[in-house]
């Protein structure tokens, strides 16, 4: 009896299966055997640096999106209780914690605003591309009533900023070392 002929005719899971009692049985004559008997395929696929790209910048643009309303709907809070608030100790810590927001929203847009440019895409082209919403009308309301609001100040957080850009960056250049 032939025994090339039955390995020829083992399905794949019936190959791993004896492979994989070859391994516990350390039978290394018949793991050898099994793979090298196993039928071979050829597959077609497209680019990974391509998809590894596209997937990459799809996730930082949606987290990007993602943050950036967080901070908006916080910011929207802390100025409704900064607008219906009779209580002066109150109203001076929203203005600050308003301020940190719009530090950070800042920081956010800014950072995107580098790594964009880092891989050479247009920032804003990447959220429309997305479907991101834009962030021109929020942006308005924003700058509206934040003219209003005395004591306001909102200096861009650098050291998020920074560690945003890294971020970004460093997630960026993993993906498409994969595929180059």
């Amino acid at each position: 009896m032939n025994t090339e002929r039955l390995y020829d005719a083992l399905t794949t899971p019936e190959r791993f299966a004896l492979t994989v009692e070859a391994f516990a049985r350390r039978d290394v004559v018949e793991i050898d055997r099994l793979q090298e008997t196993m039928p071979q395929q050829t597959y077609r696929m497209s680019d990974a640096g391509y998809w590894q790209r596209l997937h990459m910048l799809n996730t930082l643009a949606l987290t990007h999106g993602l943050r950036r309303k967080e901070i908006v709907a916080r910011s929207l809070s802390a100025l409704a209780v900064i607008m219906l608030t009779d209580d002066d100790d109150a109203e001076g810590k929203c203005v600050g914690t308003l301020g940190r927001f719009m530090g950070k929203l800042k920081a956010y847009d800014d950072a995107w605003q580098r790594f964009c440019d880092s891989i050479g895409i247009d920032s804003a082209i990447v959220l429309q591309g997305f479907q991101i919403e834009p962030h021109d009308e929020v942006d308005k309301l924003f700058a509206d009533m934040l003219d209003a609001i005395e004591g306001l100040e909102a200096g861009m957080d650098e050291s998020l900023r920074d560690e945003l850009v890294a971020m970004y960056e460093s997630l960026w250049d993993k993906a498409v070392s994969v595929g180059h």
